[in-house]
């Protein structure tokens, strides 16, 4: 893309739009791609090599605001968010905010995680104060 990254797109687009349910549909499966893409609010993180089933499955799934991951990626973004995690010693992410994106790589759904984690479903849903 030649003037902002998916990254920049979806967060873009969700200060105008935050109803809209994004979908990274990508050739990148790298760690922090992943992170990123989801702390920008992206439902679901979707590589080019998926067949049109699994694509109609997340496009269903972000309807109904479900992620839908493969394993690769959500071992990249458990990955991400550790090595983040190491990195930083305690900054950036919340403990919550991380409990929160590793049951989302689970595959979990916000009410799913709402309820686990006995918190509201705002506040499991990413807003562009938190991205």
């Amino acid at each position: 893309m030649p003037h902002m990254d998916g990254v920049e797109t979806t967060k873009a687009l969700l200060d105008s739009f935050p109803e809209l349910r994004i979908i990274i549909l990508t050739s990148f499966l790298e760690d922090d791609k992943v992170v990123e893409a989801i702390e920008a609010g992206a439902v679901s993180y979707v590589l080019k090599t998926v067949s049109a089933d699994e694509l109609l499955y997340a496009m269903q799934g972000a309807i109904k605001n479900m992620p839908v991951m493969s394993g690769d990626v959500s071992q990249a973004l458990t990955r991400g968010l550790r090595k983040r995690s190491v990195q930083n010693d305690g900054e950036g992410l919340t403990e919550r905010e991380r409990e929160v994106l590793l049951l989302i790589a689970e595959g979990k759904a916000n009410k799913e995680i709402g309820d686990e984690l006995h918190i509201s479903i705002k506040t499991v849903k990413p807003t562009s104060a938190t991205c």
